[in-house]
């Protein structure tokens, strides 16, 4: 692109196209708060600087700064010292994992995707961190209306709606973003052990093994993928 050199990195937000140089400044493109006049057809630099990377939710940005502090830009929300802020480009929450390797979410609570054991059809509304009361936590993904963590043994566990099968018996009447939803509203265990990492996406989920192998899943147990 032109006018746009030396870039880190590139997130995508709602509206508009983010880049982090390494000089630690940020330009963005489209429509979006961060840009001066809030819109422009070729890179503008914003006022952020000392940025080390930024990550695109719903029409706000997680920015993680080069001291390892990150924050919300929208409502200003800050994350604590050293947390491991799990990518979410669809969802309205925010789950990161902490150096004793717990881990917290906060933010809108839609199907029940904080794990408290609760939910609410407001995606206006931010709850403060709540611990869905998991140890040994390596990895975090998130989606629109899901959670899942990879703990230090293999073993998943995920919450919030399209993550188990009605013959689960774990399923309850939730809140969701526009209508009343089926969910976990609290960390459940999925049928598949041995994993080394997880992905959340907009209709499933999957999660690489030890033997390799990819297994994926929406509304139901873990699947073989064939490549």
């Amino acid at each position: 692109m032109t006018g746009l050199a030396d870039v880190a990195q590139v997130a995508m937000g709602l509206s508009s196209v983010c880049a982090v140089k390494r000089d630690g400044t940020v330009w963005c493109w489209g429509n979006d708060r961060l840009i001066p006049g809030g819109r422009s057809e070729v890179p503008a630099q914003t006022a952020l600087t000392e940025v080390a990377s930024i990550t695109g939710l719903n029409g706000s940005w997680w920015v993680r700064s080069r001291d390892g502090a990150a924050r919300v830009i929208a409502n200003d929300a800050a994350f604590p010292a050293g947390a491991e802020v799990a990518r979410n480009e669809w969802g309205f929450h925010a789950c990161y994992r902490l150096p004793d390797a717990t881990m917290r979410c906060e933010g809108a609570n839609p199907s029940g995707v904080l794990g408290d054991g609760r939910s609410s059809g407001d995606l206006r509304a931010r709850f403060a961190a709540v611990d869905p009361g998991l140890c040994g936590v390596q990895q975090i993904a998130t989606g629109i209306d899901q959670s899942c963590a990879l703990l230090v043994d293999g073993a998943v566990w995920c919450w919030g709606a399209g993550v188990f099968s009605p013959s689960s018996g774990l399923l309850e009447d939730c809140r969701g973003a526009s209508t009343t939803t089926r969910c976990v509203p609290r960390p459940s265990r999925v049928a598949i052990d041995r994993v080394l990492h997880i992905a959340v996406g907009p209709s499933r989920n999957c999660a690489i093994r030890d033997d390799h192998s990819v297994w994926c899943w929406s509304a139901g147990d873990p699947a073989r993928v064939d490549w």
